[in-house]
């Protein structure tokens, strides 16, 4: 019993230290000699002809005012569902059209390799950049320089049906997208005449800079690498598997000493 559960206590200290490195290493952006040639193009974007309509979600009717037909090629360096326990402003706000906030560089804060020095973090309606912990002030003037704020979009996305609603939350940090659709203005009855409005331009800034996009079609161009993805899921199950095994065996070798 001593050595089987020394094989245990082993595993189990060997799974910690994978989850912990999986959990650092899972989310890294793409070096730049990974990222598709399409991503350094400006999002596409043009007055459409599309008139206003209805959706009808849960148990919510949205109205959708398409503004601009719209096509974005971008990094995704961060994401927010809207379903996670914790969001509780979509449930105020009974908005259950927008299912997904994804964040998305391209252009030149790819090209100059700005993106693998900063940190994006995404709350219920906003996209957060910042320095990497520990970084020095002379580099953080440095990244100033070459970061352009107009290479970088919050898009609160509306699917347009199922297939692009899964496809949507399946893009993770670090994966290369397409999306085609509208920027659009929405409503619905519950929110007494407010309108969530789009930002139909890529230099502002502050709580009104958000995208609002109903999407139409959706691709994932070129996924993240999935290894220590792979590993962090892995040991997620592995770690409890161990303690259990441990208990297990510690209860038989009790039992059987007692005996």
């Amino acid at each position: 019993m001593k050595a089987i559960k020394f094989m245990i206590k082993t595993a189990f200290l060997f799974s910690v230290v994978l989850f912990a490195a999986a959990f650092v290493e899972k989310d890294k952006l793409p070096p730049k000699d990974e990222i598709l040639p399409e991503l350094y193009s400006e999002p596409a974007q043009k007055p459409t002809n599309m008139n206003s309509f209805l959706i009808k979600t849960g148990s919510c009717a949205y109205t959708i005012e398409p503004k601009f037909d719209y096509e974005l090629y971008g990094l995704v360096v961060s994401y927010h569902h809207s379903k996670v326990f914790w969001d509780m402003e979509h449930k105020q706000w009974q908005d259950y059209l927008n299912n997904k906030d994804m964040g998305v560089v391209w252009g030149s804060n790819i090209s100059s390799g700005v993106y693998l020095d900063m940190k994006f973090t995404s709350g219920s309606w906003t996209l957060y950049w910042d320095f990497k912990w520990g970084t020095p002030a002379a580099k953080q003037k440095e990244i100033m320089d070459k970061f352009d704020p107009s290479k970088i979009s919050n898009n609160h996305i509306l699917p347009a049906d199922d297939r692009i609603a899964k496809l949507v939350l399946s893009a993770e940090r670090g994966d290369q997208i397409w999306m085609k659709g509208y920027l659009v203005n929405y409503t619905t009855p519950c929110w007494e005449n407010f309108w969530r409005a789009s930002s139909t331009t890529r230099d502002d800034t502050g709580s009104h800079a958000c995208e609002v996009v109903y999407v139409t079609d959706f691709k994932i161009l070129r996924k993240a690498d999935q290894t220590w993805r792979a590993v962090y899921e892995l040991m997620k199950f592995a770690m409890p598997l161990c303690l259990v095994l441990y208990i297990i065996v510690f209860s038989i070798e009790a039992f059987t000493t007692g005996r």
